[in-house]
């Protein structure tokens, strides 16, 4: 990110150097292609910032440019959006330019707020509106890539919107209708859905789920209240959020004295979602609420609520019992990801072979699983140098950030062959531990150039390596499966691990361990991006 103004002059002029002439060119951009227009928007911009034209008519020519571009984007985003890190090399190059084209679209908009002093008011605290809406959506592709915005971002913000806090122009309307539909908004209401935005975590959120809390922060933006000084009475607000405006720091809980403190007033924030959250209890549908069409239950009010702590409550309180670990060597840990390659793993790192169904064959299975069974999760048989790498590879390169009872966070090197991505199976050994414990990937993050970190929902149960088929609606082939011997007090129940698509309820599966069983599947627990975590009742059951 680079928010220097470029010095400008009238040689080579770009193809936007007047309304007429934009209007022209863009009946000539290839909007089926993203890639090429993309290209060609960026090359046209970067020159268009190097050139000298008066605010009125440099704002008058990107507010016609702002419509495709928006829509070029989206389409770009999607090709690196939600996907295991590291990226690839396509899906890097599409971050890439998609980042490029923001930067000359900011650049060219900072020409139009240095020189706004001219400009009606109204105009001016349009084109202010303007940079804080670009910058929430430059966030909101970084969080898509599963990135943070770095310091220079959250400096650049600030120092923005503290200037047109001098300019007296943070809270007056302006109409912004591809963003806003009919609805007034102001240069304030930007500002806080960036902070917003922030505040959420989404990253740690599934796809889904991510766009709409940008959607709600966008809406909700206008509802927070700019204030030089806390309440006078917090008991009758919400919990504010506090930015210092000379820092480098997005919006946080706990204010520190400085003269550029700012608090964002959320009481009637609070209130909207309170109200959201009691009438979808008694039944309203999502979109009824201005929540989206594509808002369904009980997602939505699982996501308000999670909302409501860290927009309105100042936070969610950490986990008592998370510890971080400071010694490198009781931090290092090793893991697989994939079910295949999880299967693999606690199978002794023997590739999968289907079962056969001839007696003697069983027979032969029967006795290598009781001779090799018990070493299984913990040993690496003699054979495991000749398998393939691709098949279960076993990353070493990893470091406990912290851990709970339910869950770690791991650092390691961005880069390397294995990809990660939330949904994904894993299992994890943190010596001196001799076993592997399986789980799920929550999130994952690039905390910068060098360095990813993830968080990890572990099954509190022993995994143990089985093959599956399906029974219907017709026998499907066998399948690398995991069963999970779950303690319930003092009961033992069982679960079962199964490939993506598996689970329907009542569905019948046969499982193969030490003898051929069924199982009827009876809940959904858990569902990843591979594989779907499911309970069963006994039909015929396997001999464990």
């Amino acid at each position: 990110m680079n928010f220097d103004r470029p010095d400008t002059g009238t040689t080579n002029p770009p193809a936007l150097s007047s309304l007429r002439a934009t209007g022209d060119w863009l009946t000539r951009l290839p909007a089926a292609n993203p890639q090429q227009a993309q290209a060609e928007l960026q090359t046209q911009l970067t020159l268009l910032a190097r050139h000298t034209l008066g605010a009125g008519e440099r704002w008058a020519i990107l507010e016609v440019l702002r419509g495709p571009l928006l829509a070029i984007q989206d389409d770009m985003t999607q090709r690196f959006a939600a996907r295991a890190l590291p990226l690839t090399p396509p899906e890097k190059a599409a971050l890439e330019s998609t980042q490029a084209l923001w930067q000359a679209w900011l650049t060219n908009h900072l020409h139009c707020l240095a020189d706004s002093e001219s400009l009606p008011a109204t105009q001016a605290a349009a084109i202010a509106q303007r940079v804080l809406a670009l910058l929430a959506d430059w966030q909101y592709t970084l969080l898509c890539a599963q990135q943070l915005p770095p310091a220079i971002y959250w400096r650049q913000l600030n120092q923005i919107f503290m200037r047109i806090e001098a300019s007296a122009l943070a809270t007056v309307p302006v109409n912004d209708p591809l963003r806003h539909g009919s609805l007034a908004v102001s240069p304030l209401a930007a500002f806080a859905e960036c902070h917003l935005l922030h505040t959420a975590s989404p990253f740690e959120l599934p796809t889904r789920y991510m766009a709409w809390v940008a959607r709600w922060a966008r809406r909700w933006g206008s509802k927070l209240a700019l204030l030089t000084a806390p309440p006078e009475d917090i008991r009758t607000h919400a919990h504010p959020l506090w930015v210092d405006l000379a820092s480098d720091q997005p919006a946080g809980y706990l204010p520190r004295k400085t003269s550029d403190g700012r608090w964002l007033d959320t009481t009637e924030l609070r209130r909207s979602i309170n109200t959201r959250i009691e009438l979808l209890g008694k039944g309203r549908a999502p979109a009824d609420l201005q929540l989206g069409d594509d808002v369904t239950q009980p997602a939505a009010g699982e996501l308000l609520h999670r909302l409501l702590l860290r927009w309105c409550r100042g936070g969610v309180p950490r986990e008592q019992n998370r510890q971080g670990l400071q010694d490198p060597q009781q931090a290092a840990c090793e893991f697989v990801v994939g079910l295949d390659n999880v299967h693999f793993q606690l199978s002794g790192r023997r590739l999968f072979q289907p079962p056969t169904q001839d007696d003697a064959s069983l027979r032969r299975q029967r006795e290598e699983l009781e001779t090799f069974g018990g070493r299984r999760h913990t040993q690496v048989n003699e054979a495991a140098e000749d398998v393939p790498l691709e098949h279960g590879e076993l990353v070493v390169d990893s470091r406990l950030a912290d851990a709970s009872s339910g869950g770690m966070r791991l650092t390691r090197p961005l880069g390397g062959s294995t990809r990660i991505g939330a949904g994904m199976l894993i299992a994890v050994r943190h010596p001196p531990a001799a076993e592997f414990t399986v789980g799920a990937v929550r999130w994952v993050l690039a905390a910068d150039d060098k360095t990813m970190q993830f968080r990890v929902k572990l099954f509190q149960a022993a995994a143990h390596p089985v093959a599956a088929r399906l029974l219907d609606p017709e026998t499907g082939p066998w399948q690398p499966c995991l069963l999970l011997a779950v303690m319930e007090g003092e009961k033992r129940k069982h679960d079962i691990i199964l490939p993506v698509g598996s689970f329907r309820l009542g569905r019948e599966i046969e499982v193969m361990v030490h003898s051929a069983g069924r199982i009827r599947l009876t809940h959904l627990l858990d569902r990843g991006s591979e594989f779907e975590y499911c309970s069963y009742e006994k039909s015929s059951p396997p001999r464990m």
